[in-house]
């Protein structure tokens, strides 16, 4: 009753909020540790690991854990409206996801993927398409969960999400063929050895730092530093805006997707404006444009 009476925002669930929004932004901040953290040192395993046995099993594998995720999600929820259960719950609910790799795991394999099928000269191209597909989808999520939250209820929002989601895995399944090639007469219980096995993590920190010509181990390192930076800014502050929304503007959820709708609108314009026009047109180079964008 009191969780629902906030969404009127007047001066009677203010106070209300006032405890309420510490208590939010402790879930949300260990949320986010436990998903980017675990997630970006599990990809370390997966990345190489499909170097070997195909990107189409940690494609796989990424969809299957959003699903359940999502799945447990609605169950927690359905469940939470008929008994009482801690917030916490639902940081139980994200353990398929950080075991399927996350999103860390799942853009890498794409990115692998994009670079498995297409020429040099294309890479950038379609892994720009890649992002704005992605904005796309972030948008239409948004929008619809504008319309459907207040006519139904979280649960079936978790229900439409999982089944979008297992959509999706269903199409990485029968869909997608593999990029690489792979040894058939691997066992599958050699493929966990491998991925157990701290070799290719180690390849892969190597890889990172091993001295390279014309100060390219230089570069690699600065747009390391970069990603952290910028995933860290995004993270940070994606996980505490709408409560601060709420409580400088008074916004409800619907109208932060309002503003969230504008922010990836404009970051899907910029996809085609730095892809056609400075890239194609003004034969801005790559670097460039990463400095552009930062």
């Amino acid at each position: 009753i009191l969780c629902n009476s906030l969404s009127q925002n007047d001066e009677s669930t203010r106070e209300i909020e006032e405890k309420l929004q510490p208590f939010v932004a402790r879930i949300l901040m260990t949320n986010n540790l436990i998903n980017t953290i675990i997630t970006a040192i599990l990809s370390l395993f997966l990345g190489p690991y499909s170097d070997v046995f195909g990107r189409k099993n940690v494609l796989a594998a990424s969809f299957s854990g959003f699903s359940l995720t999502l799945a447990l999600n609605a169950l927690i929820t359905f469940i939470s409206e008929h008994q009482r259960l801690s917030p916490w719950t639902y940081t139980v609910a994200h353990i398929p996801q950080i075991l399927g790799g996350g999103w860390p795991t799942l853009l890498t394999a794409v990115s692998c993927y994009v670079t498995d099928t297409n020429e040099e000269e294309k890479r950038a191209t379609r892994i720009t398409f890649v992002g704005t597909v992605v904005f796309i989808g972030v948008l239409l999520g948004i929008l619809s969960c504008n319309f459907i939250l207040p006519l139904t209820g979280p649960t079936l929002v978790f229900v439409i999400s999982a089944s979008c989601a297992s959509i999706g895995t269903l199409i990485v399944f029968f869909g997608v063929n593999e990029s690489i090639n792979v040894h058939e007469n691997v066992s599958k219980r050699d493929q966990l050895k491998t991925l157990a096995s701290a070799k290719y993590f180690v390849e892969t920190i190597e890889t990172c730092f091993k001295k390279r010509s014309s100060k390219e181990r230089r570069i690699l390192i600065c747009l390391i530093l970069i990603l952290v930076l910028t995933t860290f800014t995004f993270n940070g502050s994606a996980s505490v805006s709408y409560l601060f929304e709420r409580k400088k503007f008074g916004w409800k959820l619907e109208q932060h997707n309002v503003y969230e709708v504008a922010n990836i609108t404009l970051a899907i314009f910029g996809c085609i404006i730095g892809l056609t026009i400075l890239k194609k047109y003004c034969k801005v180079s790559e670097m460039s444009l990463v400095f552009l964008s930062i």
